[in-house]
């Protein structure tokens, strides 16, 4: 049966990413076509639901379980909120453990911002995710987690929101990526940069499998550059675009 590694894996991709990670690409396990004429929101829902169900309750429990048995500790930061539920899953995941700091959400509450035309991929268009807000969110965490005393919504672009909280976040122990697009990723990994403590995780959502657009494109700059300070292991990758990258400092960094 034919195979992302037939079909969407190109040579740059696999060069950029074994650089990245010392290892070849994932193998699929299987793919889906579906007929234009029945691609509808609740079959999409249907066939993704499993696997959101898989993150929820076993990947995302396992990724911190890895942080408390190495003594990894440090802030949990998302970027990209919308309405809420991941902040939530991973407050009720991580707050009992005692790792994480501080919990910070960071979002536009206006959607995405322009996309830009072959370095993102297609399927976004501006103002996409804009039907939510913040106090909604916050109203939605306060219901699900108990209390937000260690929760903070930032509001606003990245590129205008993190150059604020340089001297607020420090240690980075867990980022969830759902940027979407390749500048949002890239403001991102700059903030990044000397944040991520020993053994963080990146969970990233929006993975492309393409070296030239999004979240992917983003990172692999990321890793060239970055190559001194960091050494970078990829845990897993989930079939709904997800990728699991633990970092390792480089010695004497």
């Amino acid at each position: 049966m034919p195979t992302r590694t037939n079909f969407l894996i190109d040579p740059e991709y696999r060069k950029r990413y074994e650089a990245s990670f010392g290892v070849v690409p994932d193998t699929p396990v299987f793919e889906l076509y579906l007929p234009e004429a029945y691609r509808s929101g609740e079959l999409f829902h249907a066939i993704q639901r499993p696997i959101w169900d898989l993150e929820n309750n076993v990947i995302w429990p396992h990724m911190a379980g890895l942080l408390q048995h190495d003594g990894v500790r440090g802030d949990l930061l998302e970027f990209g909120v919308y309405t809420g539920g991941s902040l939530g899953r991973h407050i009720e995941i991580f707050r009992p453990l005692g790792i994480i700091d501080r919990f910070y959400g960071f979002d536009s509450f206006a959607g995405l911002p322009a996309i830009e035309a072959g370095a993102d991929v297609p399927i976004w268009h501006e103002g996409q995710f804009s039907d939510t807000s913040r106090d909604g969110v916050l109203r939605y965490l306060l219901g699900r987690v108990g209390h937000v005393d260690d929760v903070e919504l930032v509001e606003g672009w990245f590129s205008e929101t993190l150059p604020r909280m340089t001297d607020r976040i420090t240690r980075v122990a867990f980022v969830r990526v759902d940027c979407d697009l390749y500048q949002s990723t890239v403001d991102v990994f700059t903030f990044l940069a000397n944040r991520l403590v020993d053994g963080a995780i990146v969970y990233f959502d929006d993975w492309s499998h393409d070296a030239r657009t999004g979240e992917t494109k983003a990172f692999f700059e990321f890793a060239e550059r970055e190559q001194a300070r960091y050494r970078f292991e990829r845990l897993l990758t989930v079939s709904d675009g997800a990728l699991a990258v633990r970092v390792h400092h480089v010695a004497g960094r």
